[in-house]
């Protein structure tokens, strides 16, 4: 299993100037620049100067949850 990093809160520290001295800062930061350089890296979604790869990682983290989890659910529920 991997670590659980919660989005929401990632999203908030890459919009906002965010001090790196804090251990809870690093650890989101390490944790998930790498998706969000990859994700920058295919599409450069840069928006009046903001970086908005944070917001699709949250979108597709809700997707996820929310949409594909469900149906997976479901569809296990039915083979039952």
């Amino acid at each position: 299993m991997g670590v659980h990093v919660d989005h929401h809160r990632a999203v908030v520290v890459s919009l906002t100037k965010a001090d790196f001295h804090i251990p809870v800062v690093r650890f989101l930061h390490g944790a998930t620049e790498p998706l969000f350089r990859r994700i920058r890296e295919r599409w450069p979604v840069v928006y009046g100067g903001y970086d908005l790869s944070p917001v699709i990682v949250l979108i597709a983290t809700v997707f996820l949850q929310h949409f594909l989890v469900q149906t997976l659910f479901d569809l296990a529920t039915k083979l039952r």
